[in-house]
């Protein structure tokens, strides 16, 4: 008689014991989607942090000189999202300009800021590769400066890879000048 007893008070004991509270890993786990749901958390990163400005002025043999002035453009820049463990990091690339100014026997033939505007003006082809892309780098080609004109290169390359497209700016005496885009990379 004493085991029917003993039996009715355990079941009784554990059918109170049951009264349906969370486990603590259903509680944290739904803590933690109702934080994530309820707090935005972003993180935003601008590259480069700081302005920079690089001046190069070249005098060459055939009477031209060359001023490049390539700055950071504070107020323009290419955003990169990415969400990983609830937070969203955005980078936001700043723009590179090139400011552009050539002198040919001490007459100013050329001056231009050369951005992806001016890119896309000279060459409607590159535009939506432009828009995700970054001026690396707008340089004197020296090898390939002739008696009348002078060649720029130009690397614009997409931000966080090395897709780039290069191209060839080249200008006369007279201030004329193109656009081309060339077959080699050159970076």
């Amino acid at each position: 008689m004493r085991t029917p007893i003993l039996l009715l008070c355990m079941a009784l004991i554990g059918l109170t014991a049951c009264e349906g509270r969370k486990t603590m890993k259903r509680s944290l786990s739904e803590s933690i989607k109702t934080y994530t749901t309820s707090h935005y958390i972003e993180e935003t990163n601008y590259i480069p942090e700081a302005y920079r400005e690089i001046d190069i002025d070249t005098t060459l043999s055939n009477g031209f000189n060359v001023k490049i002035k390539t700055f950071t453009n504070m107020k323009t820049y290419i955003p990169k999202s990415e969400l990983k463990d609830s937070i969203t990091y955005n980078k936001k690339y700043r723009a590179i300009n090139s400011e552009v100014v050539i002198f040919h026997k001490n007459k100013k033939v050329f001056e231009d800021i050369i951005d992806k505007d001016f890119l896309i003006s000279e060459n409607n082809t590159i535009k939506d590769f432009a828009l995700l892309s970054n001026i690396r780098g707008v340089w004197l080609n020296q090898y390939q400066n002739y008696e009348n004109k002078v060649v720029l290169d130009i690397n614009l390359c997409t931000v966080e890879s090395y897709d780039c497209k290069s191209m060839k700016l080249s200008i006369d005496k007279n201030g004329n000048y193109t656009l081309s885009l060339t077959k080699e990379n050159l970076l």
